[in-house]
């Protein structure tokens, strides 16, 4: 079970021992549905002794068995809380949230307002009494007709559709057969059955590049090794069938996490942009989707250890050269870095002005004033100009290791 799961419960252990929390409160969360009769039967677990640690660590008169039914409860109905600034930090239990059913293709997302995001909000005076009430907000991702069901994504929707059925069937019991996953399932199939052999060495592929990133513990070249091979990618890439609904998605964060521990920030770009213009406007439904615009904002973040906006800890300027150097060699020139680095602001820009998440606005101004007083001195004073663009994406084309009919079209999802 995730750190943050196991505070959420003892929070709840505490709140309700010291009298705080409200007994309607308890009894809705007591309701919710647990699958302890599943969960149980599998005897002594490693959730077992998580109840005994809380119960030891709170001093609780609250017995293992209740404690564990809410271990059970939280993580069957907890929702994580991500930000566009820290990623996840943390789970909610909201009796009514925990209540939308799910859908790979979801119609509603959830979306965790900035004024919740400093200490005390709750008390602020200046803010107003709906938004002290107001912890999150669900924001529709298309239009909604009167009688449709609200269906919330459990999953992160960019997985392939094998892991998604997989967490669906471990971590909440079902077995998903939504519109997403059954499309998912066809189009698989369909093209194994027209082209068997290209499925067949994608297959080969996503195994090779998998095989170097489970060996990352133990050999240092791992993570080298598994970069290089998703550079093996390119013959699989006019097939969005592949790329889309395989494992392509799960490789590409795997080195993004790596790169970035590593300090390879040059690799966590590629691999970041990979799923910026392949994997994202097919798995996200809505152009305004806040979990779409918390990757943006992280996206942003990698151009900005590159070009000198931010240094992250640890970072000295012969990184950066090297990081530099390494994307030249790529065909990716600083001036294409800093083309791309304001075009995708401004398209964030876009999304956040059309949809409801306005309040993420006064972070996009901080990253245009960031790009005006860290990029203008570089040179060029119209480094978002038509004249920039041409080449610009004819590197981000070779980066991505596109055809130009596939790039016009991955660029067109991208910003649409």
């Amino acid at each position: 079970m995730p750190p943050a799961t196991f505070r959420a419960v003892m929070r709840v252990v505490l709140l309700k021992d010291r009298n705080i929390l409200p007994s309607q409160e308890w009894n809705r969360i007591t309701g919710l549905i647990s699958h302890e009769h599943i969960l149980a039967a599998r005897g002594r677990t490693d959730l077992t002794d998580m109840a005994e640690s809380i119960k030891l660590l709170t001093e609780s008169s609250m017995t293992t068995e209740m404690i564990q039914r809410l271990i059970f409860i939280m993580k069957s109905n907890a929702t994580e809380l991500p930000t566009p600034i820290h990623g996840g930090i943390g789970v909610m239990l909201d009796p009514l949230v925990a209540k939308f059913n799910h859908s790979c293709e979801p119609n509603i997302s959830l979306h965790r307002p900035q004024h919740t995001m400093t200490s005390n909000w709750m008390n602020s005076t200046q803010l107003s009494e709906d938004e002290r009430k107001n912890f999150v907000q669900v924001i529709p991702l298309r239009d909604i007709q009167e009688g449709e069901e609200l269906l919330f994504c459990y999953v992160a929707p960019t997985v392939s559709v094998n892991v998604r059925k997989t967490k669906c069937m471990e971590d909440y019991f079902f077995d998903c057969k939504c519109p997403k996953c059954s499309s998912d399932l066809k189009a698989i199939a369909d093209l194994a059955e027209e082209q068997p052999g290209l499925s067949a060495r994608y297959q080969q592929w996503t195994a090779s590049v998998i095989r170097h990133l489970s060996r990352l513990k133990r050999d240092p070249y791992a993570l080298q090794k598994a970069a290089t091979a998703m550079y093996k990618s390119e013959p699989f890439l006019e097939y969005p069938t592949l790329y889309t609904t395989g494992d392509f998605p799960q490789m590409a964060m795997g080195i993004i996490k790596e790169a970035l521990n590593g300090k390879a920030f040059d690799e966590a770009l590629v691999n970041v942009l990979r799923l910026h213009f392949l994997i994202n406007p097919e798995r996200f439904v809505g152009r305004h989707n806040p979990t779409n615009l918390y990757k943006t904002f992280l996206t942003l973040d990698i151009f900005d250890a590159i070009l000198k906006i931010s240094t992250p800890p640890g970072v000295s300027d012969n990184d950066r050269k090297e990081w530099l150097r390494n994307l030249s060699v790529r065909e990716m020139s600083k001036r294409s870095l800093i083309y791309w680095r304001g075009r995708i602001c401004a398209d964030l820009r876009r999304r956040v002005e059309g949809g409801a998440s306005k309040d993420l606005l006064f972070l996009v101004e901080k990253r245009e004033e960031q790009q005006m007083q860290h990029l203008l001195p570089v040179g060029d004073q119209n480094f978002r100009g038509e004249e920039w663009k041409p080449n610009a994406e004819q590197e981000m084309r070779t980066l991505l290791g596109l055809g130009e009919a596939r790039w016009k079209i991955v660029l067109r999802r991208s910003e649409s």
